[in-house]
């Protein structure tokens, strides 16, 4: 970290141009000489437009793209970490990305016109599951079109279910191979559905049941990892529990936004009014009134992310909360808002509409790891300017 931070510090310095920071506001349009981090002994003479996207004290963020991108899900296993979005109308969309161990930049995915054939797909969920014929993890995506399979090097993709769904659970017991498929519940607008995926074919459409009949819309989804027959569903009224032949109330809530068993007996619900933890005997509430977005758990780390842009950490899962958002300040500008969490190695990640951010236990901060989905010029601590032409 001390040597990045004096390489960028040496790139900030051959770009300044008289060694004045300029006085810019949120929103203008400005034209920018840059240095690109992975070529950093070579200059970019070029300049260009560019977006003020937050102004402090002594510093300016700014980047190249003039829209926020809506990280929806977060997912991580082994070194690889999935990054899905969300398109609203009118926006191109991005699709989902993928970062590789210690890349520094994410890999763009793009979803085949096939399947998006008016360019509107939303991306709100990733799913992994083992193919013992690949011998890899292969993808599920949970779209706006359905759900969508593609193999391990991500070159095909096809998609095996044509409902529209915002979750998935995959059935961690259950794998593809050529005698058997995977097991994934799916929220949809119509209802719960189990399906099956039929083996190491990518592009065989998957056999599927309604569960129940249990009316969406569904926001929400989870298998018990302890008993996988226990399926839990949110609504816009609550969480419901499968018996295996029909679906109850549980408790009554606002609208459901995750599930997430914690392997440990605890399950979390996340909701537009606050954030649930349910031990199988009483339920206790935290953020009572805020839009808690997303929860994620590793053994007795319990991460959670709200509208209003905080972060919040429990290491003793769920007794006790910290604010947990050191970092964002410079973004203060930009109404960030944590739209999901993932937790791997002891190490927080969160989606924001601001980018990706990274939290090691060795720093102290929050850092923007968001190159190559947006290209932000300026570290989260630059203390100027980066060199700058007239304001176009």
């Amino acid at each position: 970290m001390k040597l990045y931070k004096k390489l960028w510090g040496l790139c900030v310095m051959l770009a300044l141009v008289g060694g004045e920071a300029l006085a810019y506001e949120p929103g203008d349009t400005i034209s920018v000489y840059t240095n690109s981090f992975p070529l950093i002994f070579q200059r970019d003479t070029v300049p260009r437009k560019a977006l003020v996207r937050a102004v402090g004290n002594d510093f300016c963020v700014i980047s190249r793209h003039s829209r926020d991108v809506l990280i929806s899900d977060l997912t991580a296993y082994n070194d690889t970490l999935f990054a899905a979005t969300i398109t609203p109308q009118n926006w191109d969309p991005l699709y989902y990305y993928v970062k590789f161990g210690d890349s520094k930049c994410w890999e763009h995915k793009e979803i085949p016109s096939e399947i998006d054939t008016n360019r509107s797909l939303s991306v709100y969920r990733i799913g992994t599951s083992n193919d013992l014929h690949y011998h890899k993890r292969i993808p599920y995506i949970a779209t706006s079109h359905g759900l969508i399979r593609t193999g391990p090097d991500f070159h095909y993709v096809y998609r095996v279910f044509d409902i529209p769904m915002v979750d998935i659970a995959i059935n961690p017991l259950t794998h593809d191979s050529i005698l058997s498929g995977t097991e994934i519940i799916a929220a949809t607008p119509n209802g719960v559905y189990r399906l099956l995926t039929r083996g190491p074919a990518v592009s065989t459409p998957a056999d599927s049941e309604r569960l129940g009949d249990l009316d969406g819309p569904i926001y929400a989804v989870a298998i018990d990892p302890l008993d996988t027959t226990h399926v839990l569903c949110g609504r816009g009224d609550g969480v419901y529990e499968w018996n295996g032949s029909s679906w109850s109330l549980l408790r009554e809530t606002s609208r459901v936004k995750r599930i997430l068993f914690d392997g440990d007996g605890n399950v979390y619900v996340a909701t537009r009014s606050g954030l649930y933890k349910y031990n199988g005997n009483q339920w206790q509430e935290y953020f009572s009134g805020s839009v808690i977005n997303d929860v994620a758990c590793s053994g007795s780390l319990v991460l959670v992310g709200d509208s209003s842009g905080n972060a919040y950490l429990s290491t003793n899962s769920g007794e006790e909360w910290e604010l947990w958002i050191n970092g964002f300040e410079i973004y203060s500008n930009l109404n960030l808002r944590v739209l999901s969490c993932e937790i791997t190695d002891l190490t927080l990640y969160v989606g924001t509409n601001v980018g990706v951010f990274k939290w090691g236990f060795a720093d102290d901060h929050w850092i923007n790891i968001s190159d190559g989905i947006i290209d932000y010029i300026g570290d989260d601590k630059i203390d100027t300017i980066l060199a700058s032409a007239e304001d176009p």
